[in-house]
């Protein structure tokens, strides 16, 4: 069964705007039919860091067929290069990104 799967990032540790993006990411949720399953949320990691601990653990956890709900895409990377990396593999496992803006 597919499992939804909820992805948020700041730059700086700011727990207020991880509340914010996990919010705006429940209602997304909430307006599609969609239930999260769990959220992953770097807090104070930067666009440009490659590894990241929460994004890794996602990484790990995904599986075929589940779904990854993220803000915007430069929630997940800044670089263009690394984001395109991380999409062809998250295809490659057949997962789908939602990006709500």
């Amino acid at each position: 069964m597919s499992k939804v799967y909820g992805y948020c990032r700041t730059a700086f540790a700011c727990d207020e705007e991880i509340a914010e993006q996990m919010e705006l990411i429940r209602a997304y949720c909430n307006q599609h039919g969609l239930v999260i399953e769990k959220y992953f949320y770097d807090n104070g990691g930067s666009g440009l860091d490659s590894y990241r601990v929460e994004l890794s653990d996602l990484l790990y956890t995904i599986q075929k067929g589940d779904i990854i709900v993220v803000k915007n895409i430069s929630r997940l990377f800044r670089d263009m290069c690394q984001c395109m990396s991380f999409m062809e593999l998250i295809d490659s496992i057949g997962v789908t990104l939602h990006t709500i803006y």
